[in-house]
């Protein structure tokens, strides 16, 4: 779909969709499935044709009505996809070889959680895999016995799910987050530990367990609204923080902070964490995913405000505090991040002190996501460091000295870095590509960190590698890139490789452990992860030329990784599989649309496709900051430029494609994929197929179970092994 001036709607609808609007036709050499012996039957899709006017460009979309999700038509529609894609993964003998070789893969023991200390407990959950849901636990000091304290398995009814807990620091109260399914918000409730008792209050539109701790018996949360409102797919959230004294109803809650109701600042929303002393709220306004925001201090004691940045022109993030002094991480002057003290007595500028300056690695303490990792504990400052693709945590003294240095195996640290201010040891979670989440303790005195939680191994990690190297993009950029695949593969550009690229919002990308992908490389497959701009992976200006009107460059990496590959001997043309998850969905499937003519599959995960209409819908309107938004003519014109719905192309031989949506997304709403399915079915012009997989009754993930998880991931297995004909007998 391109642009086009409307001139005559009637003229228009008695053409062909695609033919209208192209501003040239493109047609390539196709790269058919070589699997596939015959062409699918799709459902049928109506097309009734809807008229914009963007900045007097007007677009149409046939598709429009397919964004009111629970009409009959939509649902018998999404129903005979379901039967579509089904009846084409009908292989019992491939189904089954491929979810015992995840199971095989997935069976590394429990999966444990950091342990938070609230008083002489160690409070932490554990995941069993044969179990759907966590037991949480209590240990009294750090050999002590297990003491069981929930088994979520037997308190969760129905749908429900958990999502997350936190607990009071002298440990007599923890408070659980409970939500329906995947939905983004839910319920906090309250359990006192001692007297292992539920109190009768269940706070209401709450999206996180991470709330403000007081020494008497009460908490600051962020409350979003009500659950009929922040369950419609139009919901904007509304940040208010409020105070909740234990044991008394919602509805004597205090409000405290209430995010500015004006138009342009609809996405103002609050972050919340306790000063060390307790005595002081910290609290971080920014405007949707943006990287700026202000700061304020709430005094615990009476609820007044203190202001210590008031202008949002650079980003701030709580580390710490000592007395009157409060550390941040900020990118003001330093791209790369530092850490500075304000002084809540003297908050004016003029008196901020540098105490760690910016080092020319990446402080991972700027991103809404991807593994950041900051805390002040023991008068100690515990920072993680990224360079590249190498990761290190450094620990620093009260003035800024260097104490330690730790290196890090390459992986993700989901966790952050957990203790307490009076203590001496950090806790966090490692994943790495070769190995899951296992705990880690450091102690802060000696520098040492050793596996506390071992989650141990399913694999023998000397039949693999995992090499850490770069490319160079297309305008001569060097991007850092990771390939992991076994040993025993052989570089003769016959082997199928699985990109996975994500490039946003600062997220820094690095390998993690993945039973499908241990099943898809032992069918000889490659798997591959680009540092694409967009991410963090050098600091903000990496970040920045990969987003809003420098998002082609973000798809450029992805390209110009592909043809690496394919230069290294490692691929061909044909065997290079596109991914892209969340807001690499709309990246993978623009990558596709560019050059199909790379790839031989293409797995689209929980995407925005429709990057004209993504800010209409729930939380992802606060992605503007990233994408960029219609309302803004350059910007629109750039989305129009890659949005992948608004480019298919007729008479283009598109690789056969997945596309897998969660049917009650909150954050990338499903009717971006049933928009996008439905367009590119009817301008397919070869047999390679477009299916959809609709992870019914799921949200922002794969699955609500572990069962449903599995079957998700196999399924795309399963795709991939029918489309690209790979040796599924290796997997006996």
């Amino acid at each position: 779909m391109r642009n086009f001036s409307h001139n005559n709607i009637k003229k228009m609808k008695r053409l062909q969709y695609m033919k209208s609007i192209l501003l040239s036709v493109s047609l390539i050499s196709c790269i058919t499935s070589v699997a596939l012996a015959q062409s699918i039957s799709y459902p049928k899709a109506q097309q009734i044709f809807t008229v914009k006017d963007y900045h007097g460009i007007k677009i149409t979309d046939p598709y429009q009505w397919m964004e009111t999700v629970n009409t009959e038509p939509v649902q018998s529609w999404m129903k005979a996809q379901d039967k579509t894609i089904n009846n084409f993964l009908d292989n019992e003998t491939t189904n089954t070889l491929i979810k015992n070789s995840m199971n095989r893969f997935g069976k590394t023991g429990k999966g444990y959680s950091v342990p938070i200390k609230g008083g002489k407990y160690y409070f932490y959950r554990v995941q069993s895999p044969e179990l759907n849901h966590p037991i949480l636990y209590a240990k009294k000091g750090l050999d002590g016995k297990a003491e069981l304290l929930l088994d979520m398995n037997k308190e969760l009814v129905g749908e429900e799910t958990f999502g997350g807990f936190s607990v009071c620091p002298n440990g007599n109260y923890i408070v659980l987050l409970i939500k329906e399914g995947q939905a983004s918000y839910g319920k906090l409730r309250i359990l006192n530990i001692n007297k292992k008792e539920w109190y009768k209050e269940e706070l209401t539109g709450a999206a996180s367990p991470n709330i403000g701790w007081t020494y008497n018996n009460g908490f600051y949360y962020i409350y979003y609204g009500e659950s009929e409102t922040l369950n419609k797919k139009e919901a904007s959230p509304h940040s208010i923080i409020k105070y909740h004294k234990i044991n008394s109803p919602q509805n004597k809650d205090i409000l405290v902070m209430e995010a500015t109701k004006k138009k342009e600042e609809a996405l103002m929303l609050f972050s919340i964490s306790s000063a060390h002393d307790f005595q002081h709220l910290v609290v971080k306004t920014q405007q949707g995913r943006s990287d700026k925001n202000m700061l304020h201090l709430i005094d615990t004691k009476n609820h007044s405000k203190i202001a210590l940045v008031e202008v949002m022109k650079d980003m701030f993030n709580y580390v710490g505090s000592k007395g009157n002094h409060f550390y941040f991480y900020t990118n003001k002057n330093a791209s790369n991040g530092k850490i500075i003290a304000i002084d809540k007595e003297n908050p004016n500028v003029s008196n901020w002190k540098t105490v760690i300056q910016e080092r020319k690695e990446v402080l991972a303490g700027g991103s809404t996501a991807g593994g950041n990792a900051m805390n002040f504990i023991g008068d100690k400052f515990t920072l993680l460091y990224r360079e590249g693709t190498h990761t290190q945590i450094l620990v620093f003294d009260l003035k800024g000295k260097l104490e330690h240095t730790i290196p890090l195996e390459t992986g993700w640290i989901g966790s952050g870095l957990v203790g307490r201010s009076d203590g001496n040891e950090a806790w966090f979670s490692l994943n790495t590509f070769l190995s899951p989440n296992n705990i880690y303790r450091l102690d802060l005195e000696t520098g040492q960190a050793e596996i506390f939680f071992d989650r141990g191994l399913a694999i023998s990690r000397d039949d693999y590698k995992v090499e850490n190297t770069y490319y160079k993009s297309k305008d001569g950029t060097k991007v850092p890139i990771y390939i992991c695949y076994k040993k025993d593969l052989k570089p003769d550009g016959k082997n199928p490789v699985f990109i996975y690229g994500y490039g946003f919002g600062g997220w820094v990308a690095t390998p993690w452990y993945q039973p499908q992908m241990l099943t898809f490389l032992e069918m000889g497959g490659v798997y591959v992860l680009p540092g694409i701009r967009g991410g963090g992976e050098y600091g903000d200006a990496w970040r920045d030329a990969g987003i809003k009107l420098h998002r082609q460059n973000a798809i450029d990496d992805y390209i110009s990784a592909a043809e690496f590959l394919i230069e290294q001997k490692l691929t061909s043309r044909g065997l290079l599989i596109a991914n892209g998850w969340s807001a690499s969905g709309s990246l993978a499937a623009a990558v596709t649309m560019q050059r199909p003519d790379l790839f031989g599959a293409a797995l689209i995960g929980i995407p925005s496709l429709d990057m004209l209409r993504y800010e209409k819908y729930t939380a992802f309107k606060g992605w503007t900051s990233g994408y960029g938004s219609v309302e803004n003519k350059e910007e629109f014109l750039n989305l129009f430029k890659w949005s992948p719905y608004h480019n298919i192309k007729t008479n283009t031989c598109y690789p056969p494609m997945l596309v897998t949506v969660g049917e009650k997304d909150p954050t990338t709403p499903p009717q971006h994929g049933y928009k996008f399915v439905a367009a590119l079915q009817a301008h397919q012009r070869y047999d390679n197929p477009v299916l959809l997989k609709i992870v019914w009754g799921g949200g922002h993930g794969f699955g609500i179970t572990n069962e449903q998880t599995v079957e998700t991931k196999s399924q795309e297995i399963a795709f991939l092994v029918k489309v690209l004909d790979l040796d599924v007998e290796k997997l006996k």
